[in-house]
């Protein structure tokens, strides 16, 4: 019996990166969940989301987490500011 592996999305167009920072995953997982909700949110471009996901939409998941760990601007930046924003814009 043959079992066969139905995607309900284009493998292609998942946004994934490896996780090689310590203690980051609740990031990754951020990364991960924004990454994948891109055409659902209006992301300013400007800000460290839309500069991140620019930079690193081509890049492989292993250049991601190489990104990811040499990019110093990340500090001091809140990750989760857009969970308690009452609209659909992220920072």
């Amino acid at each position: 019996m043959t079992t066969d592996v139905v995607f309900f999305w284009d493998i292609q167009q998942v946004w994934y990166t490896r996780q090689t920072i310590g203690n980051a995953c609740g990031t990754i997982g951020v990364l991960h969940a924004v990454g994948n909700n891109l055409n659902e949110y209006s992301i300013d471009p400007d800000s460290w989301f839309g500069k991140f996901f620019q930079a690193t939409r081509s890049m492989t998941p292993e250049q991601r987490a190489s990104h990811l760990e040499t990019d110093d601007s990340l500090e001091g930046e809140s990750l989760f500011l857009f969970l308690f924003l009452p609209h659909r814009q992220l920072y």
